[in-house]
């Protein structure tokens, strides 16, 4: 004789019938397809209301909605991982599509000055964003693994109105659209938005944001691109949730000034002349992900090495945002490669004190350092009170250099 069914199993079979149910792993969320009218809706308070509505009134089963919720948030409803589950459906729709025809046909709708180095980055960039979706599963074949798979900040610089927005919006697949962020960030380390948003999006797009970000405070900048994983209450949780990271960072600028320093892991920076976003429209982004996933599953190698950053991208100093202090230095001394061509060996803060005089802005000693080592300035050895003292070999330039460098501008 069969068993009968229990209360709990004969509404979930009900349940079953009439629902379709998935638990969003990123989101922490779960969904509801209602199998009679085709539409998906997100499970809240008013839904979950609304199904216990219809179990009394179609069923005549009495559930209430905290054992609805109970059930719900069970092995009842299945995990999925949408990031994932997008690049899984792709590999079944087009299986034979190899090669990296599509990301080279994209990068080649912007211009820039070394165009093979825009496509090495982008193809970079693309393959560790897709790293960065399966991470838990790189780590479990190898737990030394980062937790942040792509480290890089791709930076598009120009003119205004050169479509480099749109082109980078353009890289999220239609069906990803609500895992893109756009705007600006919090970079308080504490900010609870900041921290969900590299959980929850998949790209995230520094709209003419990264210049202010990087003055207000480079280092947290560079700790946000490389963050591991996260541990924050989501709004609304009782508890905090270890989430894995999942957002990768893109970003432009007009003009192209932004870089705080000349050293250049985390920022490929590319002047852009011109973008075809027509041509751009007509790519199949799809395509592009696609072969990045398969890149991925080929083992290609996604991050740089320090031969190649110098190689193809040398000094970055045309992209580095000067500070006053630096800008200051440079005025009023030179920095000579053999210090015996030095007039001047001084202590940072005698430099501050002179050249403070110049200007009304608060100067910080932590910049001037800054600035001298990016400038290669000489430190050598004096003796002073018969105690050695390290300084800074400088040249300070007399009022007719400065007034004939002026006038040059």
């Amino acid at each position: 004789m069969p068993k009968a069914q229990s209360k709990r199993e004969r509404i979930e079979q009900r349940l079953r019938q009439r629902f379709e149910f998935r638990y969003n792993t990123i989101l922490a969320k779960i969904e509801y397809k209602d199998k009679k009218t085709g539409i998906k809706r997100w499970i809240d308070d008013y839904e979950i209301n609304s199904i216990v509505r219809w179990l009394d009134s179609e069923h005549r089963e009495d559930y209430s909605p905290a054992k609805l919720t109970q059930t719900l948030k069970s092995s009842f409803t299945t995990k999925y991982h949408p990031i994932k589950e997008y690049f899984l459906d792709l590999e079944k729709k087009e299986a034979t599509t190899a090669g990296t025809w599509a990301i080279d046909q994209l990068a080649a709708t912007v211009t820039v000055n070394n165009p093979e180095t825009f496509k090495l980055a982008l193809t970079k960039w693309l393959v560790a964003s897709v790293r960065q979706a399966f991470v838990d599963e790189i780590k479990q074949e190898n737990p030394k693994e980062n937790d942040c798979q792509n480290q890089t900040c791709i930076v598009l610089t120009g003119s205004q109105g050169a479509f480099k927005t749109t082109w980078i919006n353009n890289l999220c697949p239609p069906d990803l659209y609500s895992y893109l962020y756009v705007g600006t960030l919090n970079l308080n380390p504490e900010a609870r938005d900041t921290l969900i948003y590299l959980a929850e999006k998949f790209i995230i797009n520094l709209d003419d944001q990264l210049r202010t970000m990087i003055k207000k405070d480079n280092e947290r900048m560079k700790n946000l691109i490389t963050h591991p994983k996260i541990s924050v209450r989501r709004p609304h949780a009782l508890f905090s949730d270890e989430m894995q990271r999942l957002a990768n960072f893109i970003g432009s600028i007009n003009g192209s000034d932004f870089l705080a320093d000349d050293e250049n892991r985390r920022y490929p920076p590319f002047e852009v002349k011109a973008i075809d976003i027509e041509t751009t429209k007509t790519i199949d982004i799809n395509l592009v992900w696609l072969q990045a996933y398969q890149l991925f599953r080929a083992g290609y190698r996604h991050y740089w090495t320090k031969d190649e950053l110098k190689e193809h991208f040398g000094t970055m100093a045309e992209f580095r945002n000067n500070s006053v202090e630096l800008e200051l230095i440079m005025t009023y001394y030179d920095i000579p490669a053999n210090p015996e061509y030095a007039n001047r060996f001084l202590k940072v803060s005698d430099i501050l004190s002179y050249l403070q005089n110049f200007t009304r802005e608060r100067l910080s000693k932590g910049e001037i350092s800054k600035a001298l080592k990016i400038l290669n300035a000489q430190i050598v050895t004096r003796r002073k009170d018969g105690m050695p003292l390290k300084v800074y070999a400088l040249r300070e330039r007399t009022t007719v250099e400065i007034e004939e460098e002026r006038s040059k501008f």
